[in-house]
């Protein structure tokens, strides 16, 4: 019995630091890198409240961090009769640059930049 138990542990050692690396992997083909000075243009779409079956519509929510620093409000964006918003920002430094939008529906969409 100790035999088997030892063979699940490497078994299931091996399986969580695969799933490590696949996750890292995946994490680190998000992010987009950008030369500093150009613009960001970030656009989409939002989705159906609950029960109604037209987009919602209104005000997007836009916050950015830079790696390490707290979270600061940008800007805010309004979505057209469809749902679609578009926000666009030009970076004013190097580094990694978090950006969270948060449009009407509550389904917030996050991007990963790094500006160089």
């Amino acid at each position: 019995m100790g035999h088997r138990a030892g063979r699940y542990r490497i078994s299931l050692v091996c399986a969580v630091v695969g799933a490590a690396i696949v996750s890292a992997t995946a994490s680190a083909t998000d992010v987009r890198r950008v030369t500093l000075g150009s613009s960001l243009t970030m656009t989409g779409q939002t989705a159906s409240l609950p029960g109604r079956s037209a987009r919602a519509t209104g005000l997007v929510a836009v916050v950015k961090s830079w790696a390490g620093d707290p979270k600061l409000f940008h800007t805010w964006a309004r979505t057209d009769s469809k749902g679609r918003y578009r926000v666009t920002m030009t970076p004013p430094r190097r580094g990694f640059l978090t950006v969270v939008i948060t449009p009407p529906d509550k389904h917030p969409v996050r991007y990963l930049f790094r500006v160089v």
